[in-house]
């Protein structure tokens, strides 16, 4: 399978809906219309990979956030939104993204086929718990094992058109 391929797999109405049900379920907060820099909050990551992975959804970057508490100001981040389902909001880190090219993803999907969707969901399961990223000003080095508060944003591949059903 190829990523054309995999994109005629979501090639339904159903199978979109499936993902937005994903999103619920999970408390997962798109911050745009499409279905890239959806926030997870940590106790449900693992669980939220597995489920998209059960379905075929793919994932292709993350980029890092950090929740706070509402009076909480972002010493390393930037703005960002309040969050829909806690009290607190998501500030956006301004320089660390983890991705893998199409490239890369066309060579997994090819040699393993929807294992290969499986393989490179762990692969992002995999950076985001060693997850280490410095923040420029102070040097101070932020540990998803240690810092509670540094969450991933997931970028699901899909159609361009698809809207995810947040907004």
């Amino acid at each position: 399978m190829n990523l054309k391929e995999y994109l005629k797999t979501l090639d339904n109405k159903k199978v979109k809906k499936q993902l937005d049900e994903i999103l619920d379920q999970f408390k997962a907060q798109p911050v745009g219309q499409g279905y890239i820099d959806i926030i997870v909050k940590r106790e449900y990551i693992e669980d939220f990979i597995i489920k998209l992975s059960s379905k075929g959804f793919l994932i292709n970057a993350l980029s890092w956030w950090l929740y706070l508490e509402l009076n909480e100001f972002s010493k390393y981040g930037y703005g960002g939104p309040k969050s829909k389902f806690y009290s607190g909001w998501y500030s956006e880190l301004p320089h660390d993204f983890d991705e893998l090219n199409n490239e890369e993803i066309e060579r997994y999907l090819i040699s393993m086929d929807y294992n290969g969707i499986s393989y490179i969901n762990q692969h992002f399961s995999n950076v985001i718990f060693s997850k280490e990223t410095i923040q420029y000003y102070d040097s101070h080095i932020l540990k998803f094992e240690t810092d509670l508060n540094l969450t991933p944003g997931f970028w699901i591949y899909t159609p361009d058109n698809w809207r995810n059903s947040k907004q």
